[in-house]
């Protein structure tokens, strides 16, 4: 009996962890059919994601791939970035939103850009620009799989 699953995805990398997943689970020599729906065209993938940041008269564009990791400081948010941090009124959760899944909130006040995370345990997130950060116990193991996932992900994309 042929398989078939429909399903809606954010992401290519959405789509790649729920494909080499189906490929783990499923006999290969059994099925007949997966068909695959992906939202996100190929031309807003290539699109790098920004942060546009208003400081008094100035604005500024910042790649999401040149934050390390984003701190919750009252009303305003702060950009850590490899030479300096920015900080401007916003809210950490509406550049959650805009920036899943390469960042992950581990706690109310944080929200870390994957590529920049170097090692983790069960309090705290250790960044590569040597920032330690800590994770709720609430968050810790979602945390952990995302992780994972964004690791074999782009162990699978080298």
């Amino acid at each position: 009996m042929p398989i078939c699953s429909v399903r809606r995805f954010q992401s290519k990398l959405e789509l790649k962890l729920w494909h080499s997943r189906c490929m783990k689970e499923i006999n290969l020599t059994s099925y007949e059919v997966i068909l695959l729906h992906i939202t996100a065209s190929d031309e807003e993938e290539k699109r790098q994601k920004t942060i546009c940041v208003k400081s008094g008269y100035s604005k500024r564009e910042v790649l999401s791939e040149e934050i390390h990791y984003i701190e919750s400081n009252g009303r305003k948010v702060v950009l850590h970035l490899q030479q300096e941090n920015l900080e401007y009124y916003d809210k950490i959760g509406q550049l959650e939103q805009v920036l899943k899944p390469d960042f992950f909130r581990i706690h109310k006040g944080y929200l870390v850009n994957m590529r920049y995370v170097s090692d983790y345990d069960r309090t705290e997130v250790f960044m590569k620009n040597k920032d330690n950060l800590l994770i709720s116990k609430y968050r810790y193991q979602d945390f952990v799989k995302a992780y994972q996932d964004y690791k074999e992900f782009h162990a699978n994309n080298l």
